[in-house]
């Protein structure tokens, strides 16, 4: 790294001192890069899970509450917004046919077929994707 060092300090590039450690993290060991995505996989995966779970919390209130209670539309519209946030943050195949999956038995518990239909097909297609 002492030669990256100096190759950068006497390359004249404006800020070069501060482009080593850009450099040492782009060319770094595949522990160091291994690592960085792990870290960044937990990250999106955390914003996945949030909404995810927020809409199943959402259902299972309502299934607790049963239908005749006057806020149990409300939840499930509640649990399908959850899981809308969920898709859009959804990066790998398997999270987003989960999140789809749910949106499609939302849609369904809401009474509406085609869209259930639509989300449930999403699912299959994306899990095997």
């Amino acid at each position: 790294m002492t030669q990256t060092k100096y190759a950068v300090a006497t390359s004249g590039v404006a800020g070069g001192a501060e482009l080593v450690g850009v450099l040492k993290a782009v060319a770094g060991s595949e522990d160091a890069q291994g690592q960085l995505l792990r870290s960044i996989d937990a990250k999106v995966d955390a914003l996945v899970r949030g909404p995810y779970n927020t809409g199943r919390t959402y259902l299972s209130e309502a299934q607790r509450l049963g239908p005749d209670d006057p806020d149990t539309v409300r939840r499930l519209e509640r649990a399908r917004d959850a899981f809308y946030l969920a898709h859009g943050q959804a990066a790998s195949v398997e999270s987003r046919a989960l999140v789809e999956y749910h949106l499609g038995l939302v849609w369904l518990l809401l009474g509406g077929r085609d869209d259930a239909v639509h989300w449930l097909a999403q699912s299959h297609a994306s899990a095997f994707a």
